[in-house]
């Protein structure tokens, strides 16, 4: 069996808690049925916590933190708040009491990534939401990584739910037809952006060869915010979501 080791920061002031938690950790490691070795940094104030997070933070000492949320130097949301601002990209599973569960939910929309309410944890749940957020902050980094690629993309990129709207739209796509920022097309239909003749054949498309094939790549007159008309080599990917994802260049030039 392949060992992971896991490095967590353990931000707790309570020293039953803080035991407790430990001692299911480190207990747990020395029979590693699940793969995983611990490795723990325990602190009971923010300040400290801060520290040891900027100390590392070229190096990514810590996988997740483990935090409370009423500490010596800081309560409730803004415990979350200031370590997300400082490292955004650590995961951090938050610890709340029996009556706080709506403050765990207000955490994760904070930017936690799970919640665990005290007198309820043991070593699988602990190991479970650990493991968790540490694969969804990674999910969400990509994520991230692929939007910003798209949105300094040249080419126009935009993504499309199964009913026509537009969810996603890149400057470059919306400067292409003519509009100055993107969200003015968030969900507006693709029809605004084509005459009757090209709705038409389109839609004849979208039908056969996008749900058929997958994509479809070729020319067509797109219409700009002014109602000039202009050529488009335009491409078409299926989402299996029933959307699908668009991409546009000018090719009026190599027209004329």
């Amino acid at each position: 069996m392949t060992e992971t080791h896991l490095k967590i920061l353990l931000l707790e002031d309570n020293p039953a808690d803080a035991d407790f938690l430990q001692a299911l950790m480190l207990r747990s490691g020395r029979f590693p049925v699940d793969g995983l070795q611990w490795q723990i940094t325990h602190v009971e104030e923010l300040s400290v916590a801060l520290q040891q997070i900027q100390i590392h933070l070229s190096n990514g000492c810590f996988d997740a933190v483990l935090s409370d949320l009423s500490l010596p130097d800081a309560f409730g949301l803004d415990v979350i708040t200031q370590i997300h601002r400082l490292a955004p990209d650590l995961p951090i599973v938050v610890l709340t009491g029996l009556d706080d569960e709506a403050v765990g939910l207000e955490a994760m929309r904070r930017g936690a990534q799970d919640y665990l309410v005290k007198g309820r944890i043991d070593y699988s749940l602990l190991s479970r939401a650990i493991r968790y957020a540490i694969e969804r902050s990674q999910t969400q980094q990509v994520m991230r990584r692929q939007t910003a690629a798209m949105a300094a993309c040249r080419e126009g990129i935009a993504i499309l739910n199964e009913v026509g709207e537009y969810t996603y739209v890149n400057q470059a796509y919306a400067q292409i037809f003519g509009y100055s920022v993107a969200h003015e097309l968030i969900g507006c239909h693709w029809h605004q952006l084509y005459g009757e003749a090209e709705i038409e054949r389109l839609t004849q498309i979208i039908h056969s060869d996008i749900h058929q094939q997958g994509d479809w790549c070729g020319e067509v007159l797109g219409k700009k915010d002014n109602g000039n008309l202009f050529y488009q080599e335009l491409s078409l990917t299926a989402l299996n979501t029933g959307g699908f994802i668009c991409t546009v260049r000018d090719v009026t030039v190599r027209k004329c």
